[in-house]
């Protein structure tokens, strides 16, 4: 069951975020929040973009050792079943 669902799921989420690029690179978001952010220096915009990155980070690393916390936790119960 959970192999099937990463089959799907994978190239869902790899279709999602290249749609986004191409959205992204056909609107010119990059450079839309750049002169937004150099318009209003007084709000401190780019010190949020930056936390939104390495948020983004924290919480991929965060995922990734939980998946494989979960992954050795139902290794574990399945040799004990066996």
């Amino acid at each position: 069951m959970v192999a099937s669902r990463v089959q799907y799921e994978a190239p869902i989420w790899a279709g999602v975020a290249l749609v986004a690029w191409a959205a992204s690179a056909h609107f010119n978001v990059a450079n839309s929040i750049a002169e937004f952010t150099q318009r209003h220096e007084a709000w401190q915009l780019d010190e949020v973009l930056t936390l939104i990155v390495f948020l983004s980070l924290a919480a991929f690393v965060t995922s990734f050792c939980q998946s494989r916390r979960h992954l050795r936790q139902r290794q574990a119960a399945s040799g004990r079943l066996s």
